[in-house]
């Protein structure tokens, strides 16, 4: 269920409530809670017959350092008619990466396409700890 106290997320810097029913958090740029800064919500539904499922997600941060991170999420399982499978998690985090993710299995099989891409900060960041690593000592 919902934690009455306000908890601090290190990754957004921001704190936050969690809602009453347990899925989702509204993030506030104080302790005390009264300047909303943003959402994260996670909403699951199984259906009657024990295994098929819906899941969507989504967060939007409007404050803090990780202002304007954005992203969505969709799982879905069916059986019948027949089985499929199929997810996609989208979001980009500014300063941070821009993530896709989506997939599809049926019957016959299937599979996913990922793309991960670190923001062109970290991407500087990342080259120059690789040229450094990249070194190797010259021969006597």
């Amino acid at each position: 269920g919902a934690n009455p106290a306000p908890a601090f997320d290190s990754f957004y810097e921001l704190w936050f409530l969690t809602s009453e029913d347990g899925q989702g958090v509204t993030y506030f740029e104080d302790e005390a809670c009264t300047l909303p800064a943003g959402y994260s919500r996670y909403d699951r539904n199984y259906a009657d017959n024990g295994g098929e499922l819906k899941a969507t997600s989504s967060f939007s941060i409007t404050k803090g350092p990780k202002a304007g991170a954005v992203g969505t999420g969709l799982t879905e399982l069916v059986y019948t008619p027949e089985f499929l499978y199929t997810f996609s998690f989208i979001g980009d985090v500014p300063g941070v990466y821009t993530y896709s993710t989506t997939g599809r299995w049926d019957s016959n099989g299937g599979g996913y396409k990922l793309t991960n891409r670190l923001s062109a900060r970290d991407e500087a960041a990342k080259r120059a700890a690789d040229s450094a690593r990249d070194v190797t000592p010259s021969k006597q």
